[in-house]
Formats: structure tokens, C-alpha cells, sequence
């Protein structure tokens, strides 16, 4: 998907990608119609007692993800409940929009559709890059802009430490230049160009995405590897960097020796229950019959486990569906119908009805092994 997506921004013109980015006045979410929730203003004032942010979430119905994307935005507003606030805001038909909401439980954010296009088009300046998020600070200044992807790391960093807006909009204006000399394949000077963003912002997200594509594009694994391998030196807390590198690995079995450090400095340094299972799934899903991935996977469920008291059901049901996932792997049938069956459960109670009935189909698969390993 984001290779599709960036081999399409490489056939855009010369222009920023965005009609507003970081340090931008905020556009009011008007002329929109409110299809599921309240109107949500994204003007905040400032000086509030606790730091708040809005976030406006433009996705495209169809398109591959979207129930993906509904269902983090969904996690991300009851877990920030308190301090974020969600809108989605689609250019899609109405109908198209109500038949997506009709397929899923009433979500925790806004939904919105913006039948004249004249929203999309102040933020957007008719960008294809969905889904893309704008994130509004107080006093009514976009402080981040980005790939709806992007956002429960820049959400999670956000509530440690206020978003530096200054530095943003460095940013912002350093990867529209980034996208330049990708078009124009200017190598050497982009080589130097990533590493200025890098220095700026130590695994940066954006940056990361389009160099590692360039370099696959042009067959330069090595390369890509030994960048991925001082972003992981340089932020060794961004589970997503460590994601990155197994499904870099995964894809080019000439990296399969280096599998077994980045587990082991994921378990060092990764204490999230979340990346842990993230990272769990890519092992057992993206490397086929790897002894190092299994074991892997194992490692990392393992210190996982630890991590489980206080979390909220939602990411326990993921915890529980690692599992059984790795049960299955192990043989262990029983032990993944067990675990799948608490997934389930566990995503009925988080109100999750699509994850809930994901859950179910893949129970009934576990539980047809179980009978069938049985009877052989």
C-alpha cells in the first residue's frame, strides 16, 4: 500500500504536498455533514489546565485499510478520551459513507462527510495520499501533520511532552524537499538531505518510509539496511523502526542473520504491549518457516506477558489473538482455541464489534484444526 502510494507521489508536480502542514492556522471542519457523533471544533483555547488536542482524519471509504484505520482511530479516542478528540472527514458520496457506519458499532469519534470538497481541498490542495492526519494544538495551530498511521506514536509522545510545533514545521518543509530530489533521483545529495532530517528528528517516520523505498527501488538492500540499523541505534524506542526491519528482512532473505539482534534489542528496549504483539504478528506472519522468527516470536511474547496488568480490553483481545496465534504455530491447538476464545470475548467487552467477529472467524478455524488434528 504505502509503495503504491509513494510511487504515485513521485508522478505529482512540483508542489507542496499540502495546502496546510505544521505551524499553520487551523481550518474550521465547516460545510461538512455530521453523519455519527458530535460536531467537534478543532480550536482549542490556550492556557487550558491539561493539553488537549484535536485531530482531523480524511479517509476514502474504499480504499485498502480503511476499516483498519476506523478501528486504531477507535482505540486511540478511548485510550486519549480525555485529551484527543477524533473527527473523520470523508470527500466520499454520503451513502458510501453511511454504508461503511452501518457495518460497524457507533465509533467513539466524529464522523463527517464534505459533500462540495471545499474542506479536503483547504487541507489537502488535491493530495491522494489517504488516509492523512492533521493534528490541531491550542490556540488553533496544526502541530503535526502526517500518515493516519503515524499517529498513535506521535499521540503517545504527545502525552509525555507537548508537540514541538517549530520543529514541525522544519520538518514539513525538509520532506517536501525530500520528495523533490526522490523525483529528480538526485541520490547523493538525498543521502545527505535524510541524514539532516535525521539529526532533526531521530527515526522520523516520513523520512524513513520514502528513503527505504528509494533504496529498494533502485536495489541498494545494503544501503537500506545499514539506515535502518542507525535509526534503530538512534531512536531505540520506536517499536515501528524495529516492525520496519523485520518486514525489510522478511523480503530479502540476504538479511536473515541480522533477525536474531533486532528481537533481542526490541526486547531490550520495547516495553508496549501493543508493539510487542505488533511484533509477535510480523514474525509469525511475514517469515515463513524461519526457526529464528519463531523463536523470536516467542522471546517477545514471553516478556509481553509481563505487561498485561491494567491494560484495557482492547489490547488485551490483541494480546490474546498473539497467543493463539503462536499456539498455532507451536502445535499447541487447544492452547490457541483457548486464547482466541478470550480474544473474542475480550473485544466484545472493548465494544469492538469488527475485531470481535474477525476474532470469531478465526476461531472457528483453530477449533476445526483442533478436531481435525484429533481424528488424524
Amino acid at each position: 500500500m504505502r509503495v503504491k502510494i509513494l510511487f504515485f507521489l513521485l508522478l505529482f508536480p512540483l508542489v507542496p504536498l499540502f495546502a496546510l502542514r505544521s505551524g499553520d492556522k487551523i481550518s474550521e471542519l465547516q460545510g461538512v455533514r455530521w453523519l455519527s457523533g458530535n460536531p467537534v471544533r478543532l480550536y482549542i483555547p490556550e492556557g487550558g489546565q491539561e493539553l488537549q488536542y484535536r485531530v482531523v482524519v480524511f479517509v476514502l471509504t474504499h480504499a485498502p485499510g480503511t476499516q483498519e484505520t476506523f478501528r486504531m482511530l477507535e482505540d486511540l479516542q478511548k485510550k486519549y478520551s480525555k485529551t484527543v478528540r477524533i473527527a473523520v472527514v470523508s470527500p466520499d458520496p454520503e451513502s458510501d459513507v453511511k454504508d461503511l457506519l452501518s457495518r460497524m458499532r457507533k465509533p467513539a469519534f466524529s464522523v463527517a462527510v464534505d459533500r462540495d470538497r471545499k474542506l479536503v481541498q483547504k487541507y489537502m490542495a488535491g493530495s491522494m495520499l489517504y488516509p492523512m492526519a492533521f493534528v490541531a494544538s491550542p490556540g488553533g495551530v496544526i502541530a503535526w501533520n502526517g500518515e493516519a498511521a503515524d499517529l498513535p506514536e506521535l499521540l503517545a509522545e504527545a502525552e509525555k511532552k507537548p508537540v514541538d510545533v517549530e520543529k514541525q514545521k522544519k520538518l514539513s518543509v525538509l520532506l517536501d524537499e525530500l520528495q523533490v530530489m526522490m523525483r529528480d533521483n538526485t541520490s547523493r545529495k538525498m543521502r545527505h538531505h535524510v541524514r539532516g532530517i535525521f539529526r532533526l528528528d531521530p527515526g522520523n517516520a516520513a523520512a524513513l518510509r520514502m528513503t527505504l523505498f528509494s533504496l529498494e527501488h533502485s536495489g541498494r538492500i545494503p544501503e537500506a539496511w545499514l539506515i535502518l540499523r542507525e535509526q534503530l541505534g538512534a531512536a531505540p524506542g520506536k517499536a515501528r523502526i524495529y516492525l520496519t526491519a523485520m518486514d525489510l528482512i522478511a523480503r530479502y532473505p540476504v538479511l536473515a542473520g541480522e533477525l536474531p539482534g533486532v528481537v533481542s534489542r526490541f526486547v531490550q528496549n520495547i516495553r508496549d504491549l501493543e508493539s510487542c504483539d505488533a511484533a509477535v504478528l510480523t514474525l509469525l506472519t511475514r517469515f515463513s518457516f524461519s526457526a529464528d522468527a519463531l523463536l523470536g516470536a516467542v522471546k517477545i511474547y514471553e516478556a509481553a506477558s509481563s505487561l498485561t496488568d491494567n491494560a484495557p480490553a482492547a489490547q488485551l483481545a490483541g494480546h490474546a489473538a498473539a497467543g493463539a496465534l503462536l499456539a498455532s504455530r507451536l502445535g499447541n491447538w487447544n492452547k490457541a482455541v483457548e486464547l482466541q476464545t478470550r480474544s473474542r470475548r475480550l473485544w466484545l467487552d472493548a465494544g469492538n464489534a469488527f475485531s470481535a467477529a474477525a476474532a470469531e472467524k478465526l476461531l472457528q478455524y483453530y477449533q476445526l484444526c483442533l478436531k481435525t488434528k484429533v481424528k488424524w
